[in-house]
C-alpha cells in the first residue's frame, strides 16, 4: 500500500519540480518501511518455529520463515522503492529492476531446491537474495535519478529498537514458556516486544508525532 501510494506523491513532486519536497517524501517512504518492518523481523528471527506452530500447527515451516526474515528488509524496501521509481517516471528501471530479481529468485529456486542439503530451505534463500538484489538496483536508480543522498539514520535507529526488543522478547519468553507453554509464551512475548519497540522508536523519532497523526481511528490517540 506504501508503495502505490508513492507513484503519485513522487509524480505530483517532480511534476512540479520540487527537489525539496521530493526528498522529503522518499525518505519518509523508506524510513517507514523501515520503521515498519524491523519488529516484525525480529519476530520472525527468534521465534520462527514457535509462530509457524501457533499459526499453522507446522514446526517445519519455521526454518524457511527464518531465512525468508533475514532478508525480508531488502524486499520490502524492493517494493517501496519500485514505486518511487514509477512516480519519477521510471517504470523501465522499476520493471528491469524486478525482472532481474525475479530472475535470481526463479533460477535460486530451480537450483537449489533441487539440492538434497538445502530442499525447501533452498526456495527460500532464493527469495530473500533476490530481495538483496532488487533493492540494491532500484536504490541505484533513485539515487542516480534524483541525487538524493538516501539518510541511513533510520536503519540504525530501528536495528537499536529492535536489539533492545529482541533482548526484552526472548528472556520473556523463557520466563513465561516455563510457567504457561510455547504458545501463551510466545503471544506475549510478541505483544510485549512490539509495545518496547514502539516506545523505543517513538523516543529516538524514529516514528514522528506526524506519522501516528495519520493513522486511522487511533492516531490521535497514540500521537504523543
Amino acid at each position: 500500500s506504501l508503495a502505490a501510494a508513492m507513484v503519485p506523491a513522487v509524480a505530483e513532486a517532480t511534476a512540479r519540480s520540487q527537489p525539496r519536497i521530493l526528498g522529503h517524501r522518499v525518505g519518509d517512504a523508506l524510513r517507514l518501511t523501515t520503521v515498519g518492518s524491523v519488529p516484525f523481523i525480529v519476530l520472525y528471527l527468534l521465534f520462527p518455529h514457535q509462530l509457524t506452530e501457533l499459526l499453522f500447527a507446522n514446526v517445519q515451516a519455521g526454518e524457511p520463515l527464518r531465512i525468508l526474515a533475514a532478508g525480508a528488509l531488502f524486499s520490502y524496501l524492493q517494493q517501496t522503492s519500485t514505486g518511487i521509481l514509477q512516480g519519477l517516471g521510471r517504470t523501465d528501471l522499476a520493471m528491469r529492476n524486478s525482472l532481474a530479481g525475479a530472475a535470481v529468485a526463479l533460477g535460486g529456486i530451480y537450483w537449489l531446491t533441487a539440492l538434497p542439503a538445502y530442499g525447501i530451505r533452498g526456495a527460500a534463500v532464493a527469495v530473500a537474495v533476490s530481495g538483496v538484489i532488487g533493492c540494491y538496483l532500484n536504490f541505484q536508480d533513485i539515487a542516480r535519478e534524483t541525487g538524493l543522498a538516501l539518510s541511513g539514520k533510520p536503519l540504525a535507529q530501528s536495528l537499536g529498537a529492535g536489539l533492545v526488543m529482541a533482548f526484552v522478547s526472548y528472556y520473556l519468553y523463557l520466563f513465561c514458556r516455563a510457567r504457561f507453554g510455547p504458545s501463551p509464551a510466545v503471544t506475549v512475548a510478541a505483544a510485549a516486544g512490539l509495545v518496547i519497540y514502539f516506545l523505543l522508536a517513538r523516543l529516538t523519532r524514529a516514528i514522528s508525532r506526524r506519522d501516528l497523526e495519520r493513522l486511522p481511528w487511533l492516531g490521535q490517540w497514540l500521537a504523543w
